[in-house]
């Protein structure tokens, strides 16, 4: 702990399972995830994984850790669907917007820190 108040964690101390797991809890009372929280696990489960396996191959723009990867993916989910649930008409297409925020929000959360070969 530093006199600015910021705390280190390791990468090795707090695996994405953690990150999600704690995220998880958090929204587990919305109203919008009731019959949803299977299939939001399991999305995260198949994309997550390979996608920080993606980062040690990809060149990128500064050095940004797999927490931070983890974490910007499942904040940018939770604004896109949050964004977009006032706008859905029928609760029968709620599934489907889960689906591609999902995906929107892993290839972004990554694909927002590749450098370009110039």
């Amino acid at each position: 702990i530093s006199r600015c108040g910021i705390v280190y964690v390791n990468d090795s101390c707090l695996t994405w399972n953690q990150i999600f797991t704690a995220w998880f809890n958090k929204i587990k009372k919305q109203a919008w995830l009731e019959n949803h929280d299977v299939l939001l696990q399991q999305l995260f489960e198949w994309l997550l994984p390979p996608l920080l396996e993606t980062t040690a191959t990809c060149k990128m723009a500064a050095d940004i850790s797999t927490k931070n990867i983890v974490q910007c993916s499942l904040e940018l989910f939770e604004i896109i669907l949050i964004e977009a649930l006032p706008n859905l008409k029928e609760r029968k297409y709620l599934r489907g917007w889960i689906q591609a925020a999902v995906v929107y929000s892993c290839v972004w959360s990554l694909g927002g820190c590749l450098a370009t070969d110039e």
